[in-house]
């Protein structure tokens, strides 16, 4: 099940900010409410990105490497970004409708893309029918129950709300879960999806759900039409209660993105650019980051953790260019660490042209023109996707720990048939790593990054780990 998973190259898309619209695309709506495609994101500003323009960049990430596509949300949405949802199974007419949709579903799989949606299951946007119906009819509405509501008249403007809703945002109400017409709404809407030809679904705000009944639900529905549908539940802490062999088969693995964050960066991590709390300042040492990976993987059975989906830029974070005042070394460091890592790689729109941007609506640009881009970030990119696709131990390989000291580490990744040693150091100087060479699977290459392998004559293996330079 989700068996193509461990192989996967994820490339992360926000429909409306991949490709500018075509004038076409914007008649018959009010012209002057798009951005320009390269002004600074607002926070309710469209930029009028459609599904079609990214079926013009397909041949392009084949071309990169890339072997699945992740759309955020497509549904019917009074927002950009559309995680409002209005219909759950509809396509916004804004991307290009229904038809654009199944159009590029069946022009991503022509080029053996995989096709993975976001769908948000935790809440509707305060226009969708139910909640509308809520506030128009209050305590004789029939949808009454698939809300948390604290009294009526439902009050939206209210201060607070008188419902629960996400995040305490008013136009964001929370489905209540334990009523089965609310579940069979949400797995009726992920069915039809995985009926259109979806490979699979990431569940927004997974982590927020305490209802197990609907992933229980959810998954049967959609292994019912495709058994190899795969299922990502998005969560910033412990995925444990959802890896548990019912739920999902990975998570958001975001413990692996901040460790991975706060290494690279180390001091030069801009706090002004992250989410309070989430960045320890001044980063870590290479023992913490071993010591947070090795109870990561303890946490979670191989099946999950092949299965995570792995990263190092989002669209709910800051991009790491400019978290860390922008350094290339603690990206190329950071790329080093996501590609050589247990579980699905996914690269977030224009990470791999070098595309800047601060926290949200910032992480979220139009995607550069060809003479904007980064040409080292793209080359990095590249030969990290290839240097991937090239080892299965990198996929699917045994993880393990061999030297962390300061901010030198060295991992080992083993399977039957082949075992390499990954070195980085993330810090100012050069440093030292020495490896018994007897506690090595004989001949373990280096894959070298600023580092030079030397055998010395008393068995030991001396790697030169220089330090990264921007």
């Amino acid at each position: 099940m989700s068996s193509w998973v461990p192989d996967a190259i994820f490339y992360a898309v926000l429909p409306d900010r991949l490709e500018p619209p075509r004038p076409e695309e914007l008649a018959g709506y009010a012209g002057d409410a798009f951005e320009t495609w390269d002004e600074p994101p607002g926070n309710r500003s469209y930029k009028g990105g459609t599904l079609r323009g990214v079926v013009q960049h397909l041949d392009r990430l084949v071309d990169l490497g890339i072997t699945a596509l992740y759309l955020t949300p497509v549904h019917a949405s009074p927002s950009y970004h559309r995680y409002k949802p209005l219909d759950l199974a509809q396509v916004d007419p804004r991307l290009g409708g229904d038809e654009a949709f199944d159009a590029l579903v069946r022009a991503a799989h022509a080029r053996g893309l995989r096709v993975v949606l976001d769908l948000v299951v935790n809440h509707l946007g305060i226009g969708a029918l139910p909640f509308a119906d809520v506030i128009e009819c209050g305590a004789r509405s029939p949808y009454r129950d698939w809300f948390h509501l604290h009294g009526f008249p439902v009050a939206p403007w209210g201060s607070p709300p008188n419902y629960r809703c996400w995040n305490g945002n008013p136009t964001m109400p929370v489905l209540n879960h334990k009523n089965p017409a609310v579940r069979a709404h949400v797995v009726g809407a992920a069915e039809a999806w995985a009926r259109r030809g979806v490979d699979g679904l990431r569940l927004d705000a997974a982590g927020e759900i305490d209802t197990p009944e609907l992933f229980d639900e959810l998954r049967a529905a959609t292994r019912r039409v495709d058994p190899d549908f795969y299922l990502i539940g998005e969560t910033w802490n412990d995925a444990s209660a959802g890896l548990d062999g019912r739920k999902w088969d990975g998570a958001t693995n975001y413990p692996f993105h901040f460790a991975v964050r706060e290494l690279c960066g180390g001091g030069r991590l801009d706090p002004a650019h992250a989410h309070p709390g989430s960045l320890r300042p001044g980063g870590i040492d290479a023992v913490e980051y071993a010591r947070r990976i090795t109870e990561l993987l303890a946490r979670h059975p191989t099946y999950h953790t092949q299965r995570q989906l792995n990263f190092i830029d989002g669209h709910d974070v800051a991009r790491l260019i400019t978290v860390a005042g922008g350094d290339a070394a603690t990206v190329e460091l950071a790329a080093l660490l996501l590609f050589t890592f247990p579980g699905a790689p996914c690269i977030y729109y224009g990470q791999e042209v070098g595309l800047a941007g601060g926290m949200p609506p910032d992480s979220r640009r139009g995607f550069p023109p060809g003479h904007a881009w980064d040409p080292a970030a793209l080359a990095l990119h590249r030969g990290l996707i290839a240097l991937r696709r090239a080892h299965p131990a990198l996929r699917t390989g045994e993880y393990r720990t061999l030297h962390a000291r300061g901010a030198a580490l060295a991992f080992l990744r083993r399977d039957a048939a082949e075992a390499l040693i990954v070195a980085v150091n993330a810090g100012d100087t050069a440093a030292v790593v020495e490896l018994d060479r007897a506690a090595l699977p004989p001949g373990a290459p280096a894959v070298r990054h600023g580092a030079a392998a030397l055998a010395a004559p008393d068995g030991r293996l001396v790697l030169e780990a220089a330090a990264p330079k921007s």
